[in-house]
């Protein structure tokens, strides 16, 4: 098999955390070409259906650079799955440098990436963004991240209704709390699935 024969590419975003992973490896099975981005060099083996690029996508110029290399693939979905959880603790303490990098990755990041998304001359496709619990109600110490996730949110129901006329489809999925390194300085324990999560995304590209 080689790219040619791959007729679907999906680009996803935070590809080597938990989450990422698990996305990564459902969409494969179910014969999806995987377009995989992350800050961290390429570690994963080189196969025809999963392409690595280290991308930063709060960085705007990465995100041009990425779209360059990938622009002649069949491009069917992004899934904005990369985030940090940015500072924890009193806003008024928090070190503001910190405070925006969270908003940059978290809510102009996938901004960045929708908007270079829409710009490729796709028939029919789907915008995955992955929210969290900070967009559902109010989370002390976390006013960065909820900040961040609750524009996102809101975003994505805006872009719904602009493109209700076009043949693609907006989501936020919020997989709620993963037993994950993203996590760990929060919670120990057993929680949501991740392969649920993934299962539960692919479901929706019909």
């Amino acid at each position: 098999m080689n790219t040619k024969d791959i007729k679907y590419w999906v680009i996803l975003t935070g590809t080597t955390g938990l989450l990422g992973q698990t996305i990564k490896t459902e969409l494969m099975k179910r014969g999806f070409g995987v377009i995989g981005l992350g800050r961290k060099k390429n570690n994963f083996d080189k196969i025809s259906n999963f392409q690595y690029f280290k991308c930063d996508i709060s960085n705007k110029e990465d995100i041009s650079k990425l779209f360059e290399k990938i622009n002649k693939l069949n491009i069917f979905a992004l899934i904005n799955n990369a985030g940090i959880q940015g500072p924890i603790g009193m806003f008024e303490e928090n070190n503001f440098s910190h405070w925006m990098e969270s908003i940059q990755t978290n809510f102009i990041g996938p901004v960045m990436m929708i908007k270079k998304f829409l710009k490729l001359n796709i028939d029919k496709g789907y915008i995955v963004n992955i929210s969290g619990g900070g967009a559902t109600k109010p989370m002390e110490y976390f006013s960065s991240y909820a900040a961040a996730k609750t524009a996102l949110v809101r975003f994505t129901e805006t872009l719904s209704i602009e493109l209700k006329n076009k043949k693609i489809k907006t989501l936020a999925i919020a997989p709620g709390f993963l037993s994950s390194d993203f996590h760990k300085p929060i919670l120990e324990g057993k929680v949501n699935l991740p392969g649920y999560i993934a299962e539960e995304i692919i479901k929706k590209f019909k």
